[in-house]
């Protein structure tokens, strides 16, 4: 079925085989002359999103497009300044009657247009419910236009940056909350990972790079500005990239920073230090080294699951803010910590693999107590 959406060359195309039910994309021209009978076209563009479930006209209109500078300078001078980061500023601004993220680079670097190149590379072809969606760009300006994303990041939650009372910041992020946002960061990376022909190694994930929809518990990845596309070789059946380290301090792959190959396993390790932070509320500086003393200090040497359990939530190894209303909830933490400390291993050999031995864990977490028992 075909559905003419303007007169402008806009088309939706309805249909879709095999494990996809629908694909829906658009098909538009951009035309650099018209003398009164024809018309030239100067670029075609199509582009097309794979979904098991029906979309709006707002789902197309998230298609990647190029902006001109006059619409990103507007909306600029009309939008508000909501943050600044390495990249630049960020401004939530109205453009062609959506609400967006622009983020804007301030300082014209042979860097940020880089950093512009590698994440208009990797985003405008990519659509996943846990990646944050670029809806398009303005090279001359070094502009990156997103879906708005209004409730803040993980980091927000994880350390009241946004100067909530207590007992609401407790409220606004309980105990399944989190297990949402670590199942979430997990389907990111593993779409990521499993990215054909090359994967993708997103290279700097941290909670203020996680960020919170409008949908309960939802978060997406966003900031892929030192991200890097992987290769196979010879030499490895692990894709690889030889790269000088970045990232952020404490959640760094040491394994990277040794021998300057991003893996996949390089974002794995970044999830395992999430994971500690999720259970304890701690900053990142230290947290798995302390994590592990207090552990074995806990455990008195003893693998006793029950009462490593009990000595955790009595000493307020987790969060202090963080309810754990049951022993089922209470047993889960314990699991998430052992989970995060095996993810960031040392050596990415130990660390465990996100589909088989991560996810299902993280899964099971959602579960009720009866469900649990019959899972």
């Amino acid at each position: 079925m075909i559905d003419q959406k303007s007169s402008k060359g806009e088309w939706a195309i309805v249909g879709g085989t095999g494990r996809f039910n629908l694909a829906q994309g658009v098909i538009y021209y951009d035309e650099m002359e018209d003398n009164g009978s024809t018309s030239l076209i100067r670029e075609l563009h199509i582009g097309v999103v794979y979904t098991p479930v029906p979309m709006g006209r707002s789902t197309l209109s998230l298609m990647f497009g190029e902006f001109n500078p006059s619409e990103i300078d507007d909306a600029i001078e009309r939008g508000t300044d909501i943050g600044k980061g390495g990249y630049g500023s960020v401004y939530k601004a109205e453009i062609r009657n959506s609400t967006v993220a622009v983020k804007i680079n301030n300082y014209g670097s042979w860097q940020g247009e880089r950093e512009f190149n590698q994440e208009v590379e990797i985003l405008r072809r990519t659509r996943h419910e846990n990646l944050i969606t670029l809806v398009g760009a303005c090279s001359k300006r070094l502009a990156l236009v997103y879906e708005y994303l209004p409730n803040g990041t993980l980091e927000d939650r994880l350390f009241l940056r946004k100067e909530q009372p207590p007992a609401a910041a407790a409220a606004a992020f309980p105990w399944e909350d989190r297990v949402r946002a670590a199942i979430s960061i997990c389907s990111a990376l593993e779409f990521l990972h499993g990215a054909k022909p090359r994967p993708i190694a997103h290279g700097d994930l941290k909670p203020d790079n996680v960020l919170f929809g409008a949908d309960d518990g939802v978060c997406k990845l966003g900031d892929f500005g030192i991200s890097r596309l992987l290769d196979y070789t010879g030499h490895s059946a692990t894709p690889l990239r030889i790269t000088p380290p970045k990232g952020t301090p404490y959640y760094m792959d040491p394994e990277f920073i040794r021998t300057n190959r991003l893996t996949p396993q390089s974002d794995v390790h970044a999830l395992g230090i999430i994971l500690l932070q999720l259970v304890t509320g701690r900053g990142p500086e230290g947290i798995r080294a302390c994590v592990q003393e207090k552990l074995l200090q806990l455990a008195g040497g003893e693998d006793d699951t029950q009462t490593t359990t009990l000595m955790i939530v009595r000493e307020q190894l987790v969060d202090p803010r963080l309810e754990l209303l049951d022993d089922k909830s209470r047993r889960d933490a314990v699991k998430m910590i052992r989970l995060g400390l095996r993810c960031s291993e040392d050596d990415r050999r130990d660390r465990p693999d996100l589909q088989t031995a991560v996810r299902p864990v993280l899964e099971s977490m959602l579960l009720s107590s009866q469900d649990y028992l019959l899972w």
